[in-house]
């Protein structure tokens, strides 16, 4: 969502209490929380829903909700913040929350549109300092965002390779689908549980993508040459046409390199196949679940184009038998039957063609603690990571045990980062 933008949400609602609620005095409101639970509502950002009649016990009915979002605080240029939803007595002045139900909560990206300050970009210059293992810490001067990323592997096949990321932004606090903070690339130009942003849904006059490392990247529709622009320094040509509702379509969009290398993704903005100039073709498949009651895909494997798995997805799922997570002493420990949505849904594991497998860990908090690559086999686990919170809200900086420490050297250097279009 983007600041000072209001959005139209449809939202179902169950009277759940044994009293009518009068469509004179009830209203569906919100509050906004951060990652830590600071309340940051605002009356300029707490709007409220009428209901259209009086809802009796047990009733429900659907509203379409209008929600503004706030403006990213603490510095931070991207937040990943809660909406909770919430029913607001005007005539008594209590929430529904403070004596009955709890809220509904969902996260929610709030990011300035075009915000391209965070993540990497080989048109911004950068301090770089190697940290160890090949991965690199690159700080943009002008902004003050730090980026810790680690291409994890690249593997090859017939047209493309299979490659994986792992970022984590100083600036940002965005959830996807592997903490606040962090963020995961798997052979796609956009980050891993994120899907392209359309302003309005039903007809969209801009559309904006957040890539691996973070940047956002706007497009803007030209209803003169009924083309969209593509942003300043970003090679991709994006072509499409919104969905109907209850629509279906694998490639309702694309987007096009230089090389003609074609990105398609589904009417729900999730990356579904590449294909390049010579006909290869790469597919993503997905499962389609309620994850924080609204519709989510979740990324379960890469099928490259001769056919063989190379990349495959684990997440944390409610009612896990056993499962790890790390405590407040930073030990991780065992814990039974999972209902923490802090880690419900977040990446568990990620294997590639040849087995090798990285697992991800983390606090009750939902907050990444852990990171092993090649876990499972004590002769090739190749590295581990923990990290430590250091800022209020937000992830803390990674830091390497022993296993894949490195030196850093007494000065930085700059150089130029990859930007999605190269």
């Amino acid at each position: 969502m983007v600041p000072g933008t209001t959005y139209s949400v449809p939202v179902t609602i169950n009277n759940t209490t044994s009293a009518t609620w009068s469509a004179a005095s009830e209203v569906l409101t919100y509050h906004w929380l951060l990652p830590d639970g600071t309340d940051v509502t605002t009356p300029a950002v707490q709007l409220q829903t009428a209901l259209p009649s009086d809802l009796a016990p047990a009733a429900t009915v659907t509203l379409n909700a209008q929600v503004t979002p706030p403006t990213p605080s603490d510095g931070n240029q991207a937040e990943g913040a809660t909406l909770a939803w919430d029913m607001f007595n005007k005539t008594t002045g209590v929430y529904l929350s403070a004596g009955g139900p709890g809220s509904l909560k969902q996260q929610v990206s709030v990011d300035p549109t075009g915000n391209n300050q965070l993540g990497l970009m080989h048109f911004y210059p950068y301090s770089t300092v190697p940290t160890g293992s090949g991965s690199t810490l690159s700080a943009n001067d002008a902004s003050g965002n730090v980026v810790w990323s680690d291409d994890l592997f690249s593997n090859p096949s017939r047209g493309f390779n299979t490659t994986l990321r792992l970022s984590y932004n100083s600036l940002s606090t965005i959830d996807t689908t592997t903490g606040f903070g962090w963020s995961i690339q798997a052979s796609a130009p956009i980050r891993l549980g994120s899907a392209l942003q359309f302003h309005p849904q039903t007809n969209p006059t801009s559309m904006v993508m957040v890539d691996a490392t973070g940047t956002s990247h706007q497009w803007n529709w030209n209803a003169t040459t009924s083309t969209w622009t593509s942003p300043p320094g970003v090679h991709l040509f994006l072509q499409g046409a919104a969905c109907q509702p209850q629509q279906s379509n694998a490639r309702a969009w694309k987007m096009t390199r230089p090389d003609r290398t074609t990105i398609y993704f589904d009417c729900e903005g999730y990356p579904t196949a590449q294909i390049d100039a010579n006909g290869n073709e790469a597919d993503f498949t997905y499962t389609a679940k309620q994850s924080e009651n609204k519709p989510e895909e979740f990324l379960q494997y890469i099928t490259d184009p001769v056919g063989r798995q190379t990349l495959t997805l684990t997440y944390y799922h409610q009612g896990d038998a056993s499962y790890s997570y790390i405590d407040a002493t930073g030990a991780l420990v065992s814990g039974t039957n999972l209902t923490n949505p802090a880690i419900i849904d977040h990446v568990k594991s990620i294997v590639d063609i040849s087995g090798r497998t990285v697992n991800f860990f983390y606090t009750s908090q939902g907050l990444l603690g852990r990171v092993v690559d090649g876990a499972g086999d004590p002769a090739a686990e190749r590295r581990r990571w923990r990290t430590t919170r250091r800022r209020p809200r937000s992830s803390g900086w990674p830091s390497r045990s022993p296993t894949g420490s490195g030196t850093p050297p007494p000065s930085p250097t700059s150089s130029p980062a990859r930007s999605p279009g190269r």
